[in-house]
């Protein structure tokens, strides 16, 4: 099991690259079982929290739920810092897009620019 342990930066560039580059080396599988074990440890080790269900909203992106996808952004946007609040917001948009509910991925979107428009 891979365990990384990274500041909240560098654990956003570690899922944005992650989902750019391994998502097309990796068999559906083993993308399963690292976020599960991921998901997992951080559960054990430090409770749950905004970054866990934005993880797990990714998870199940992956799988193919987005309505369970939806769920998990949601409930991390309730408990996420307001300035990194454009993180569970970039990921809802990804998840809205791919639902082929442009508009509303667009809307968010620009709610995520409001919140940091240098990092988006």
């Amino acid at each position: 099991m891979l365990i990384l342990y990274l500041s909240l930066k560098a654990h956003v560039c570690l899922l944005i690259l992650f989902q750019q580059h391994v998502l097309s080396l990796w068999k559906k599988n083993e993308i399963i079982f690292f976020f599960k074990s991921t998901v997992l440890h951080f559960t054990q080790k430090i409770g749950p929290g905004w970054v866990l269900y934005n993880l797990a909203g990714l998870y199940w992106r992956i799988i193919g739920n987005n309505y369970q996808g939806v769920e998990c952004i949601r409930r991390s946007l309730y408990l996420v810092p307001e300035e990194y609040k454009d993180v569970p917001l970039v990921n809802l948009a990804n998840i809205l897009y791919r639902w082929g509910r442009v508009e509303d991925a667009v809307t968010v979107m620009r709610d995520a620019l409001d919140v940091n428009d240098l990092e988006v």
